[in-house]
């Protein structure tokens, strides 16, 4: 027995597992704005939005169905392992979990189907599922298709300093003629091959691509990008 609601975890449906029944709460609500409050000694405290937001908290539940013992297991070790997630009503998305947390099961009043409320919190925004990596030439324009500026993924061949400039934004890097990888989401680069990490080797602030087009000049060799689009 299935409905048309289903989630992905970490690239596994609920689908897979027989005798679930899932229903799904509206796609998760817009994260909360932070804000920062000052008074400044009138009769009104002044506000002033942050560029930051909060978690989003979500919920799904499901049911077991025609079934006296099920045995959990497998369900259980996803659930602790959730690093993504994707849902039935939002194609083309996926979240990054921070904390997927199960509630203790209940019986249904007829003794023999179990629910379960699976609660998430999840990181502000949703990504998109297609992130190829893709080439880019010194000159080229960049279309980030999100509507929040994104967090590239750069991996470079080069020799020496290696200079990266998006829309006029400067990034340098000593490459110590070895490919380099450049994590922007995690303020990191290492050498591509080894994974060890570049100290005291880079020089401003880490590429972030706008909404929209960006104009990328680098002087390496060889440059490319996964573009970790992500939207509101």
């Amino acid at each position: 027995m299935k409905t048309k609601d289903f989630f992905i975890i970490n690239g596994v449906s609920s689908d897979d597992f027989p005798n679930l029944l899932v229903n799904l709460p509206p796609i998760p609500p817009l994260a909360e704005k932070k804000y920062s409050e000052y008074d400044v000694g009138s009769d009104e405290v002044s506000v002033i939005p942050d560029d930051a937001f909060g978690d989003i908290k979500y919920s799904v539940e499901f049911i077991t169905v025609d079934v006296l013992e099920y045995d959990n297991s497998a369900l259980y070790k996803l659930i602790s392992e959730a690093k993504a997630l994707e849902i039935s009503r939002l194609d083309g998305y996926f979240f990054k979990v921070k904390k997927a947390v199960l509630a203790a099961p209940t019986s249904v009043y007829d003794g023999v189907k179990v629910k379960y409320k699976l609660n998430f919190t999840l990181s502000p925004f949703k990504y998109f599922k297609d992130n190829p990596q893709i080439s880019v030439n010194s000159g080229d324009t960049v279309e980030n298709k999100g509507t929040r500026y994104s967090l590239p993924l750069i991996e470079l061949s080069g020799t020496g300093l290696v200079e990266i400039s998006v829309n006029g934004e400067k990034f340098t890097v000593d490459t110590g003629n070895k490919d380099v990888t450049i994590d922007s989401a995690r303020k990191i680069t290492y050498y591509t091959n080894t994974g060890e990490l570049l100290y005291n080797r880079t020089t401003g602030f880490y590429p972030m691509l706008a909404s929209g087009g960006n104009i990328i000049t680098h002087t390496a060799t060889e440059l490319k990008m996964n573009l970790n689009e992500r939207s509101y």
